[in-house]
């Protein structure tokens, strides 16, 4: 207590170092804590479930090399059904799918808006030990038949926020997608769903998914868009269990061998805070992130340490008394790490009220279409590490000048009071700044390579027209009540209205939108060649489209022709494939008027018609891939893609009014145009730019005030030899040149030792980058450049003092 009393005083005594210590802490440590508030939420975090450690996920497993997904792909509702009976390792499966955005009229009378639902099995809730809040869950006869139960059970946050929590909401209806459903439930509180880093704001029975915007996976064992999750039975492991799934599914395969789409194996995997196929992304991302807020805390801790170095040179007597007196090393290491520790907490505290600020910022960056769960800010667990990482920085930065007091030559201070140990010092603190000029270097490098990765990917050709395009996502009739033949004739309807604003030159549909999460593919096999050896063909991705769909979305023919609608009413198989799939069966010749098998031998036979320009399918950093547009009468959920001559933030409205006039319950927040529908497949480039340019600005700001504080404290002790300098005929550009030479010397070494590290560190950071290599020599040369120029503004300052020493006070102190 009395080392934490003079701790204090300490403090008082040096206010202004003091606060460039905690403020230079508080920066770092608020950075980390922010970044790890969003690890925390994402990716630490156990859904609020019954023994979750017993709980796995369950996937179908392709391991072919071209795989999407790192080929784990979710269950179709057929395989499920298999999945269900068969694997005796299991206690019980569920399965549920996300429901992008129904159109959601709460109360009667009240507006529509977006909501984020979940279709469920009827068993979801009991899998995961879960009991209700208020109400009940599904009865097995509410999840069994198709289209016979609209039921919901809501979120505790939409009970809490939409019905003001009151306990009547039981047997109300809310309307989804224009239909009635009742509430039957609420879900406990804090339950968010498995993939707990989505909002969800409902959960209702899969057998209604043809209502609620996904229609046709009940039927098709192709459509794999179920994720499954099931309970381990006591005593089997989690090898066991995706063993006994793999025999399933090849059983599986065998019992259907003409599926649309084979597949190769069963698994499972433990149960993660985000499903299997998306956990590298994501955690790739974050870990990065945690990497370079690491580094801009060590650069944080560099600053401290040279404020407690800087102190120290006006404590050494002190030292070399209380040493003289008895005081033991330990004494006087655990006094001076207490000092270091009182400063870190101090700015810990400061860091909570910083991560509570830069939380909404980071939130931002998110699209606004994207119903993400935000974690909260400060949590108790993001409490408790901000406060751990403080007492661990405190004693990292804090014993590096502990051991230098303990260090003190008591005999130096009692025969004249000139210390021993100055060059010791400055070569201490001339490493710290050196160790903190290439921890920028590397954040910078970073940071330089994720703009200019953004650049690329701004500029990189999507293959279809983004400058003169609005989307309309999500465009399902059957949900609104339009079945069969009239939910074609309502889309038909829909086109043609749009095609008839003014300024639209063409509205074409496609049931894949370019660049969206998803994949479709088969095997496809040229009419007469033999397929490879067991297999039925070579695999392609496709998508299919309605007339009108290339002009509408920009795509461009390089040879042939698009679809018409008198295409489609001649009831001819035809398709459009690219230039990657007619290099691969037609290199030396036009692939115009060949026939095309899809499901290889044996399958569909397509007529093609034209061969369009290569795209981005998936992402924007993809290598060209096989791909063709077959195509085909209204398929369902359907895109909208319309081509507009002019700005398309002015052909919004007018769209929007068709939507409406066609059904009053379509979303109008559905319709974007090119530039907002790229915001998503730009998401990374878009985060990783201005999230490591922003720790960038903050690692060259500490650098810069270390660099400063260790050149003004050096002209300070050095006053008197600048003094006998001048004397001996040394003039101001002499001492200029001396201090700021010093500077640059020392920044030298630094950004050598920078560019090191940060070549052997960019290499992880190759997924990120878009056309470019982590060795880009722009990227370095820009970061060693400003560094420079950064270093030379913190050793003008000093060197200007320097320069204006008055010879003859120095010559007098001598």
């Amino acid at each position: 207590m009395r080392d934490l009393r003079y701790a204090l005083r300490l403090i008082a005594k040096s206010p202004w170092l003091s606060l460039i210590a905690v403020l230079s802490l508080a920066l770092g440590l608020g950075v980390n804590a922010t970044i790890f508030s969003v690890a925390n939420g994402l990716l630490l975090q156990k859904p609020a479930v019954a023994s979750p450690d017993r709980l796995v996920e369950v996937y179908t497993h392709d391991p072919s090399p071209r795989a999407a997904l790192n080929g784990d792909y979710p269950l179709s509702y057929l395989d499920y059904l298999a999945y269900e009976k068969q694997a005796t390792s299991l206690s019980g499966l569920l399965i549920y799918n996300p429901v992008s955005q129904p159109n959601v009229i709460p109360s009667p009378g009240a507006s529509p808006m977006p909501w984020t639902g979940q279709l469920v099995s009827g068993n979801y809730f009991d899998v995961l030990g879960l009991h209700p809040a208020l109400g009940r869950w599904f009865l097995p006869n509410e999840a069994a038949v198709k289209g016979s139960s609209p039921v919901v059970v809501l979120s505790w946050a939409t009970w809490q926020r939409q019905f003001g929590g009151d306990g009547s909401v039981l047997g109300r209806t809310v309307s989804l997608n224009g239909m009635p459903f009742v509430v039957i439930g609420v879900a406990p509180r804090g339950f968010q769903g498995l993939f707990h880093a989505v909002e969800c704001n409902f959960w209702a029975p899969v057998t209604m998914s043809d209502r609620l915007g996904l229609p046709g996976i009940l039927e098709s064992r192709g459509n794999r868009s179920l994720f499954a999750v099931g309970r381990l039975k006591p005593g089997v492991t989690v090898a066991a269990a995706s063993a006994q799934l793999d025999a399933v599914q090849h059983h599986l395969d065998r019992e259907y061998p003409n599926g649309e789409l084979p597949t190769f194996g069963g698994l499972a995997a433990p149960l993660g805070s985000v499903p299997l196929p998306f956990r590298g992304f994501a955690t790739g991302g974050i870990l990065l992130l945690e990497i370079v807020v690491g580094l801009v805390l060590l650069i944080a801790c560099a600053n401290a340490a040279l404020v407690l170095l800087a102190q120290a040179l006006g404590r050494q007597r002190e030292w070399a008394l209380r040493a003289a007196l008895g005081a033991g090393r330990g004494r006087l290491i655990r006094q001076g790490l207490i000092h270091s520790v009182v400063l870190a907490v101090i700015a810990g505290g400061l860091a909570l009220v910083i991560a509570a600020g830069l939380h909404p910022l980071l939130l931002h960056l998110v699209p606004a279409d994207t119903p993400i769960a935000a974690p909260p800010a400060l949590s108790s667990t993001v409490v408790w590490f901000t406060f751990a990482l403080a007492l661990a920085v405190g004693i990292l930065f804090g014993l590096l000048p502990a051991l230098q007091a303990a260090r003190v030559r008591i005999l130096d201070y009692i025969k004249d009071g000139t210390p021993g140990s100055g060059a010791v010092r400055s070569r201490t603190r001339s490493g710290f700044i050196m160790a903190q000029i290439a921890l920028c270097m590397m954040v910078l490098v970073g940071a330089a390579l994720c703009l200019r990765s953004l650049a690329r990917a701004r500029a990189i050709n999507p293959g279809f027209d983004t400058q003169h395009l609005i989307v309309v996502t999500t465009l399902n009739p059957q949900s609104l009540g339009h079945t069969g033949k009239d939910a074609e004739t309502f889309l038909k309807n829909l086109r043609a209205g749009v095609s008839a604003v003014p300024g639209v030159s063409a509205a074409g549909y496609t049931t894949q939108p370019p660049l969206q999460v998803g994949e479709s593919d088969t095997f496809v096999l040229p009419e007469g060649m033999a397929p490879p050896p067991h297999a039925q063909g070579f695999r392609s991705e496709y998508t299919q489209v309605s007339p009108d769909f290339f002009k509408a979305s920009g795509t461009p023919l390089v040879s042939g022709r698009g679809f018409t609608d008198a295409d489609l009413a001649s009831g001819r198989q035809l398709v459009v494939i690219n230039q990657t799939l007619a290099q691969q069966f037609w290199p030396h010749g036009d692939a115009v008027g060949h026939t095309l098998l899809r499901n290889g031998q044996g399958g569909t036979p397509m007529t093609i018609v034209g061969v369009a320009a290569d795209g981005k399918y998936n992402s924007l950093d993809e290598s060209p891939r096989p791909y063709f547009y077959p195509l085909t009468t209204i398929a369902m959920p359907a895109t909208m893609m319309i081509h507009v001559a002019g700005n398309p933030q002015a052909f919004l409205t007018p769209v929007r009014r068709v939507l409406q006039n066609a059904d009053p319950q379509m979303l109008s927040s559905n319709v974007e145009t090119g530039a907002q529908f790229m915001q998503s497949p730009l998401f990374t480039a878009k985060m990783s730019g201005v999230l490591l340019s922003g720790f960038g600005i903050l690692a060259l700001l500490l650098a810069l005030v270390g660099l400063y504080g260790v050149m003004a404290s050096t002209v300070a002790r050095r006053a008197r030899e600048y003094g006998i300098r001048m004397a001996l005929g040394a003039d101001a550009p002499n001492l200029l040149r001396l201090v700021v030479s010093q500077g640059l010397r020392l920044a030298a070494w630094g950004i050598l030792a920078g560019v090191i590290l940060a070549a052997l560190a960019t290499h992880f950071m190759t997924s990120l980058l878009y056309g470019m290599s982590p060795a880009d020599p722009i990227s370095y040369i820009a970061a060693a450049v400003l560094l420079a120029l950064i270093t030379l503004l913190a050793s003008l300052i000093p060197a200007l003092r320097a320069s204006r020493t008055d010879p003859l006070r120095a010559l007098r102190q001598e």
